[in-house]
C-alpha cells in the first residue's frame, strides 16, 4: 500500500529531523486521506509546534475537524492562525 510506505518515509525524515513541519504535515495529510482525522489532527498539531506559521496545515485541520462533525472549534482555529500569522 503506498500509504504505508509514505508514512514509514516520513516517520523516518521526523526522526532525522525532529522540527521538520513538513513530514508531519505530509503525515497528516496521508491520515485525512485515508480516513483517520484523530491520527491526522494529531499530526497537524505536531507541525503547528515546529512551523506555526504553515498556513496549508490550518486548511487541512479544519477540514479533518469538520469530518468528525466539530465545527464549532473551527473558527476558533482561524482566530489562532491569524494571530499567528502576524
Amino acid at each position: 500500500m503506498p500509504q504505508t510506505i509514505a508514512l514509514e518515509c516520513y516517520e523516518k525524515a521526523t526522526g532525522l529531523e525532529p522540527h521538520y513541519s513538513t513530514a508531519f504535515y505530509n503525515i497528516g495529510v496521508t491520515f485525512y486521506n485515508l480516513g483517520d482525522q484523530d491520527k491526522a489532527i494529531e499530526y497537524f498539531k505536531k507541525a503547528f509546534e515546529t512551523d506555526p506559521k504553515y498556513r496549508s496545515v490550518y486548511h487541512y485541520e479544519i477540514l479533518a475537524l469538520m469530518e468528525r462533525d466539530e465545527h464549532n472549534k473551527a473558527p476558533e482555529l482561524l482566530n489562532n492562525a491569524h494571530k499567528r500569522m502576524r
